[in-house]
């Protein structure tokens, strides 16, 4: 890339005026708005990772499964002894899907208050402080029966930042199965 940008000569020395980051930069931070073709291809690596997350059906995913997965889920699988190139970078592209999966609420019996990702708001999508000692408490319980965020137990177990978040989640009254997006 360089030698495209800047020029060839035959004694193969030219001068490089910018290197590749400062071409990377945005053009209102006097770069030229060139991809970083690194996060770029981690980018659409995690896009595969999705695909794989979210389509169980998929014959890729049946393939990964019983070769790399079998005894696990994708996103808690090894990288292995001795893994090919192509499952190396699926899981380097899972590594920035991590990131980035929040827990949808529907009945909420599936999702950990302390631990699992599901509040808007913040970059982890995990409640600031939750005061729950023994770690088992679930969005579910949280939940009345007539599908309204319990008041008492959200400002029982959660400082008034989380619960105000935990608030703004709407709730439907069908009481969908909780599901992972990104």
């Amino acid at each position: 890339m360089a030698r495209f940008w800047w020029g060839f000569k035959k004694d193969g020395h030219s001068m490089h005026w910018k290197n590749w980051n400062a071409l990377c930069r945005s053009k209102l931070e006097g770069g030229l708005g060139f991809r970083n073709f690194i996060d770029f291809n981690q980018a659409l690596l995690a896009k595969q990772a999705w695909r794989l997350v979210d389509n169980n059906d998929s014959l890729l995913y049946r393939t990964l499964y019983h070769r790399y997965f079998s005894r696990s889920t994708f996103l808690q699988a090894r990288l292995g002894h001795n893994p090919p190139y192509t499952w190396r970078s699926i899981l380097w592209g899972r590594d920035l899907l991590v990131k980035g999966l929040c827990w949808k609420v529907g009945t909420g019996s599936s999702i950990s208050c302390a631990s699992d990702p599901w509040l808007p708001g913040t970059t982890n999508f995990a409640p600031v402080l939750c005061m729950d000692a023994n770690n088992d408490l679930r969005v579910s319980d949280l939940i009345t029966a007539d599908r309204t965020w319990d008041y008492v137990a959200l400002h029982r177990h959660f400082c008034s930042y989380d619960s105000d978040r935990i608030l703004s989640i709407p709730l439907s009254l069908h009481a969908p199965a909780d599901k992972l997006i990104w």
